[in-house]
């Protein structure tokens, strides 16, 4: 294509003006007289074949600024990732392993929290009940060991998630265990929308079975002492008295008193060891139980620790949690703790976490005393 105003190619006087544009004054040929425009097509030709052998080939797009985004590195830096000795020994720490779970949303208070601090619930039918057709709304993380026994198996396609917290239960039992008769249950405002009829697995009948439990903070809380006395069991027995000569999960504590003070004495006469900030003091108590061990605050039976919820080493001086499982733990459950392993029968322990199994026991521990540290006036 050709322009026939000036009898140059297209191309050639496109080049031209973009030079014009784009290139600098220096670099700039002066314009064609009229006179050279009119001359023959062969001569312009060859004197354009002769500069364009001269100059650089440039394009025009290369003189244009380029964008600040055009300069930035297409390659990614990746993060490094951690070695597997730094895995291991992470998976030693409780509290790490307990704040690095997903975060997922309580289904009553809306708060996006770590799963570690939440508890599993679920719809089960229960065969004992009077009407067996009813849908009770139970903690299933909780009743593992009971629903392949004496309950029918529960709907695992609907799973709440509830903060582990007493406060909370004693204000929900109350309005939710109200019979309401033939109307729909109150228990439908804790159902999601997604799992309602007619878009969800539920039917407009099943509204109305929901059931919750007149007892629920007390049988909460009785399961979270089961649960933490079954991982205390199972961690002693994983480290006998013979096995733990080397791994130092179990520390014998000579606890004489009961303040602050003298567990911080008593703390100063166990061994040195590893990864000692992990782990956490248990109060065993005397073997024979007494009201002395307690101290009464205002109102009946309403009984604390006398000690503190933290203490610090003296060996790191690193502050580690302190469970009072005389307060945590029923009467019944205590003997039987005793019963199991001598250990237990020591005034206080120190333990030091080194596998699964004593993890899984301290977060238990953590899980009971986290659930009944708001309220104090709470009589188990």
């Amino acid at each position: 294509m050709e322009c026939s105003r000036q009898r140059i190619s297209y191309a050639s006087w496109r080049v031209r003006v973009f030079r014009r544009l784009f290139a600098p004054p220096t670099t700039l040929n002066p314009t064609p007289s009229r006179r050279n425009l009119s001359s023959s097509k062969q001569h312009l030709r060859k004197n354009e074949d002769h500069d364009f052998d001269n100059e650089p080939s440039i394009r025009p797009s290369q003189l244009l600024p380029k964008s600040p985004l055009a300069s930035i590195p297409t390659e990614k830096k990746r993060k490094l990732r951690a070695p597997p000795e730094r895995f291991q020994e992470l998976s030693r720490n409780p509290w790490a392993m307990a704040l690095a779970s997903p975060l997922r949303m309580c289904t009553v208070t809306g708060t996006r929290v770590p799963k570690a601090f939440l508890g599993d619930w679920g719809m089960i039918r229960r065969s004992d009940a009077a009407d067996p057709e009813k849908l009770w709304i139970m903690p299933v993380g909780l009743l593992k060991d009971e629903l392949s026994r004496t309950l029918k198996g529960p709907l695992n396609f609907l799973k709440l998630r509830i903060v582990d917290r007493l406060p909370l239960l004693k204000q929900l039992t109350k309005p939710l265990s109200r019979s309401t008769g033939g109307k729909k249950s109150p228990l439908v405002k804790l159902v999601p929308q997604r799992w309602k009829h007619p878009f969800g697995p539920m039917t407009s009948r099943e509204d109305r079975l929901l059931v919750w439990r007149g007892d629920m903070p007390d049988f909460v809380f009785g399961r979270l002492r089961k649960d933490a006395l079954k991982k205390l069991k199972r961690a002693g027995d994983e480290h006998g008295q013979g096995k733990d000569d080397n791994s130092r999960v179990w520390s014998i504590v000579g606890l004489d008193g009961e303040s602050g003070e003298a567990l911080v004495e008593a703390l100063k006469g166990i061994e040195t060891v590893e990864r000692m900030s992990f782990g956490a003091v248990l109060v065993m108590g005397q073997a024979s139980q007494t009201d002395s061990q307690y101290r009464e605050i205002e109102g009946p039976q309403k009984l604390v620790s006398s000690f503190p919820d933290y203490v610090t080493l003296p060996q790191i001086q690193s502050k580690v949690p302190v469970f009072d499982l005389s307060v945590l733990l029923s009467e019944s459950d205590m003997r039987d703790l005793r019963a199991h392993d001598q250990r237990f029968q020591s005034t206080a322990l120190f333990l030091r976490p080194d596998d699964s199994t004593s993890v899984d026991a301290v977060l238990a521990l953590w899980k009971l005393k986290g659930f009944i540290r708001r309220d104090k006036q709470y009589t188990p």
